[in-house]
């Protein structure tokens, strides 16, 4: 971008035609989209850091010196991690490897379940219809005893 010619380039970076390049606003990162539907993310080296990305191909010009010339440190460690630090479970019961706060004991059987009958929910009658209803079904009553009696 705003160079004629290739400033640098990383082989095998992205498999097609790279459409956008965006910095973040600190500057310290890059990230590119490519054809190939993938984001990637890209940081610089800070000065005085060799190159020990493991994307770099090894591809170093000659006469400088390369990863293999320096001890590495140890990886770091994060405490509580380590092989040290773990637990034999031979002796734990399915109980104590229950997720806390998920108690099952409280549930109900498979033949309980299938004694369960759902009801399912019946909006109220309105006051005012079942009144009227009800004043109905009374004439209606009536009327039958009234016929009956002729």
């Amino acid at each position: 971008m705003g160079a004629d010619k290739e400033v640098g380039s990383i082989d095998q970076a992205h498999d097609s035609i790279v459409w956008t390049l965006a910095w973040h606003p600190l500057g310290h990162i890059l990230c590119s989209g490519s054809n190939d539907h993938t984001s990637k993310f890209w940081t610089r080296n800070r000065p005085g850091d060799l190159m020990r990305d493991k994307y770099n191909l090894n591809m170093l010009p000659a006469g400088i010196p390369g990863v293999d010339d320096l001890d590495l440190d140890e990886p770091a460690m994060i405490p509580g991690m380590g092989p040290e630090d773990k637990v034999d479970n031979s002796n734990s019961t399915p109980e104590e490897a229950a997720i806390p706060g998920l108690d099952f004991s409280d549930l109900p059987d498979d033949k309980q379940k299938t004694a369960q009958k759902k009801v399912p929910y019946s909006k109220p009658i309105p006051r005012n219809f079942q009144a009227h209803w009800n004043e109905t079904s009374r004439c209606n009553v009536e009327e039958g005893i009234a016929e009956q009696e002729f």
